[in-house]
């Protein structure tokens, strides 16, 4: 099989992208993948390390911008569409399969235009804006949750199948992660991180709450402050938390402290809530309110209402709320195994099997 995969921007598009052509590559190792990605995006640094081949078109957002960054990301989309139609004939691929982000747009358009089988990937309840718009054009649109078919076309052939894990995530297990964090069983180790950038909002609410946080009895805490905010809050904790507080400015290996974690403190991200749910990881969710369509209170509500998370807007998020919710944790084992239990029921382990059944049949001219 020859596969066009493409998304970026976040990692929100990014990892799925990955979880996808890794899983084509195992499943059928002569595949040849080619990773389109938008430059200057966390994609330039992520997938070289994962090791596909990749170009970077040029991309840029449109939605909710001013006028005149409009008028740029159009005429980058322009250029990036002229350039995805010369990407996809010289490469020839059987099937194209996008997972959002500015530059997933013109790379699946070229596809849909060139007559190549082309597929959709939407992490959220709450579609983007190019997903929504080219989902009745392509062969498939692969949806995280149920809740998300009414926001699509009657048209678009939409498919529940979860979002696709990293293998790593699904393979993670919970006492072999406590053993390599040194974690004892009478800890209860909670993850603060807010996405792949952080959030400084949060951190200021993270660092203000963090002395009464330390005098919970049993508490350990990780804390990924996000690589831009990482330098200002290390340098105001340098000398507080000792051996229950480790701040990091980002987490490599996730699947690590969230196997091991007995709770999360995060954004709702979709990537990060399926990786909550497959590990069966209580929540206490943040939702950004920065993003379009408010798209991460869509996604949390799902886990929230099953019983797995609790859910804190950014604007009645307060230290002392904060405090309050991880203190309930804390001292209440037994709700942190109904709420891993409610997580774990809703988590969706072969997504990534689903969606790369469905990309086969479309890659070999068979109709899902």
């Amino acid at each position: 099989m020859r596969v066009v995969v493409t998304g970026g921007g976040t990692g929100g598009h990014i990892y799925p992208a990955l979880a996808i052509a890794k899983g084509l590559q195992e499943r059928r190792p002569e595949s040849q993948i080619l990773y389109v990605g938008g430059k200057g995006g966390m994609e330039e640094d992520l997938v070289p390390k994962a090791g596909l081949p990749a170009v970077f078109l040029p991309a840029r957002g449109i939605v909710g911008k001013s006028p005149s960054q409009r008028v740029k990301g159009m005429a980058l989309a322009a250029r990036g569409l002229t350039r995805a139609m010369a990407i996809l004939r010289e490469f020839k691929p059987q099937v194209v399969v996008g997972t959002g982000g500015y530059v997933s747009g013109p790379v699946v358009l070229a596809a849909v235009l060139l007559r190549i089988p082309a597929a959709l990937q939407e992490q959220n309840v709450v579609p983007g804006f190019t997903n929504r718009i080219l989902s009745p054009w392509v062969g498939r649109v692969f949806l995280p949750a149920e809740e998300g078919r009414r926001h699509f076309p009657a048209r678009a052939r939409c498919l529940v199948t979860g979002n696709p894990l990293r293998p790593e995530i699904l393979a993670a297990n919970r006492e072999d992660a406590r053993r390599v964090l040194g974690l004892s069983p009478q800890d209860v180790f909670g993850v603060i991180f807010a996405g792949s950038r952080g959030s400084s909002t949060l951190n200021e609410i993270f660092m203000q709450a963090l002395p009464q946080l330390l005098e919970l009895p049993s508490l350990r805490l990780l804390w990924a402050t996000g690589t831009q905010h990482f330098a200002a809050i290390q340098g105001r904790i340098r000398v507080a938390g000792g051996e229950k507080l480790e701040v990091k400015s980002y987490i490599d290996a996730m699947e690590i402290p969230l196997a091991a974690a007995d709770f999360a403190i995060t954004r709702a991200g979709a990537t990060t809530l399926s990786e909550l749910a497959a590990l069966g990881v209580p929540g206490i969710l943040i939702p950004s309110p920065y993003v379009a369509h408010n798209e991460q209170e869509g996604n949390a509500r799902p886990l929230v209402q099953s019983g797995a998370a609790v859910m804190i807007r950014e604007r009645e998020l307060t230290p002392e709320k904060l405090v309050a919710e991880v203190a309930g944790l804390v001292k209440d084992p037994e709700r942190r195994k109904a709420m891993a239990k409610a997580a774990l029921q809703k988590a969706r382990p072969r997504a990534l099997d689903d969606i790369l059944q469905e990309v086969e049949k479309l890659a070999g001219g068979q109709k899902g």
